[in-house]
């Protein structure tokens, strides 16, 4: 059985309806293809499975579930097969460019199992897109607190500029001394 679910990755404040749970991600800029292609292969990845496994039971559901040997996960080096590469084959991820949406199916032995295993991985997209784009925003904070930190100098250094000046003029003021000139 497979369970089919789409969602889209947006950028920040654009809006759009699309699949079951179209609009989940938010990340800045106009990268919103290359985002749904990071996370498609984070999806795909052997943490992500990992991940299934310890909080969902994804390679265990096959292990326990079937008596059909070529049904479950297998370590089989020889071959040069094992349990990833069954994991690959139960998710199918695919980006629909034109449209901009990200279709996922998770095959299992029954829909409620598919139906949990989608939902586990679109919360594994939607935490690794948070994790992403908090990064990013730490990024751009620090970059604008380095331009800030470099302003800030800049304007010292010109402040004390204008006072060696001042000074080399002996204009401690210089609107006192434009009134005294025009005085005189």
């Amino acid at each position: 059985k497979a369970v089919g679910s789409s969602f889209v990755i947006m950028k920040a404040g654009e809006s759009r309806s699309g699949g079951q749970l179209a609009g989940i991600m938010g990340l800045g800029g106009g990268e919103g293809l290359g985002d749904a292609y990071r996370i498609r292969e984070y999806l795909k990845s052997r943490e992500a499975m990992q991940v299934m496994e310890q909080k969902y039971g994804f390679l265990s559901h096959f292990r326990n579930g079937t008596w059909d040997p070529f049904s479950r996960p297998l370590h089989l080096p020889v071959f040069g097969q094992d349990e990833h590469d069954f994991y690959q084959r139960k998710i199918n991820i695919g980006i629909d460019v034109r449209e901009g949406i990200v279709r996922l199916e998770v095959e299992a032995l029954n829909d409620a199992d598919a139906a949990r295993f989608a939902a586990g991985l679109l919360e594994l997209a939607r935490q690794r897109t948070k994790d992403i784009s908090d990064m990013l925003n730490r990024d751009q904070t620090a970059s604008l607190q380095d331009d800030v930190t470099r302003a800030e100098a800049q304007m010292r250094e010109a402040s004390n500029e204008l006072a060696r000046a001042q000074r080399q003029n002996r204009e401690v003021d210089p609107q006192l001394a434009a009134t005294t000139a025009y005085q005189m």
